[in-house]
């Protein structure tokens, strides 16, 4: 009826989705801070390391990542989702007011992968944020998803070749250079570089393809 129209018509658990070649949704943000709470391009990023007793073990991932999903038959938002994430994996309270934390929209990612083999068809999309902290936050893995967590300076992300040698989680990786594009921190060129030195599936043109989405000014399609 009218006031039912927006939920689903059935459920599928989100690892069979690909035999049906259905869209999924995750969310996922960036939690980066400024080195002595100052200036502006002096910032680190939180980049934790997956657990080993999850996918994709002990490779570096999103600050916070989590599936969107219909708990309790029940529509949330990203947004929401988004918040519950940062809390049970880094123990970031965003509904606390006097942490004054605001979590900002940044964009969208997609990616395709096909497994022809399998005939399985994955297309996925990330709806992404940011949020900024100040020095006195100490992440926490509240939840164990999460095996250890450092900071890195923008310099040494791009510089020290960890998006593209294999040690990220592919579409978090994607994530991580659209928050760099929007701060300005990588061009267009540094995008085709880590396209030629990656020696990850990160850039495969043959099994996944990325691109980003709602964000006009750093639009890109390898």
């Amino acid at each position: 009826n009218e006031d039912n129209q927006e939920m689903p018509l059935a459920y599928v658990e989100r690892g069979a989705s690909p035999f049906f070649g259905i869209q999924a949704w995750g969310t996922h943000c960036t939690i980066y801070r400024k080195k002595d709470n100052q200036d502006d391009d002096n910032i680190e990023i939180l980049v934790p390391i997956r657990a080993a007793h999850k996918k994709w073990p002990n490779m570096y991932d999103s600050s916070v990542a989590g599936g969107l999903a219909f708990p309790s038959n029940e529509i949330i938002s990203s947004r929401h989702n988004m918040v519950k994430e940062c809390l049970e994996e880094t123990g970031l309270d965003l509904n606390k007011i006097e942490n004054n934390y605001q979590l900002k929209y940044l964009g969208q990612t997609s990616h395709l992968k096909v497994n022809s083999e399998r005939r399985q068809y994955k297309p996925r999309t990330q709806i992404n944020y940011e949020v900024q902290v100040d020095t006195n936050f100490k992440p926490d893995a509240v939840d164990g998803e999460v095996a250890s967590f450092q900071w890195f300076s923008p310099e040494e992300i791009v510089n020290g070749d960890i998006l593209v040698n294999g040690s990220f989680k592919p579409n978090s990786a994607v994530v991580l250079v659209q928050f760099l594009m929007a701060k300005k921190l990588v061009t267009c060129d540094d995008w085709e570089k880590f396209r030629h030195k990656s020696n990850s599936k990160l850039f495969s043109e043959k099994k996944v393809l990325f691109f980003f989405a709602k964000n006009d000014d750093f639009i890109q399609k390898p």
